[in-house]
């Protein structure tokens, strides 16, 4: 929803893409990002994840990865 509200708000189609991307893959196999600024903010968006769960000292284990965070 949000790339469609990015482009409905004026920004460049590639802006609303890169959005609608970020979250590819969404499992094992599945597509990566068309694009070099989907790819980017796709992987920005999970080391800031992973970054987020070792600081407060959630290391993911195969018992305790609600997030999946071993795939990230």
């Amino acid at each position: 929803m949000g790339g469609y509200y990015a482009v409905k708000a004026g920004d460049p189609a590639a802006v609303g893409v890169a959005i609608r991307e970020h979250y590819l893959p969404t499992q094992a196999g599945t597509a990566i990002p068309s694009t070099i600024e989907g790819q980017i903010v796709a992987l920005a968006d999970k080391l800031d994840t992973l970054t987020g769960i070792f600081a407060i000292g959630q290391k993911p284990t195969a018992s305790k990865d609600p997030y999946a965070l071993r795939r990230a």
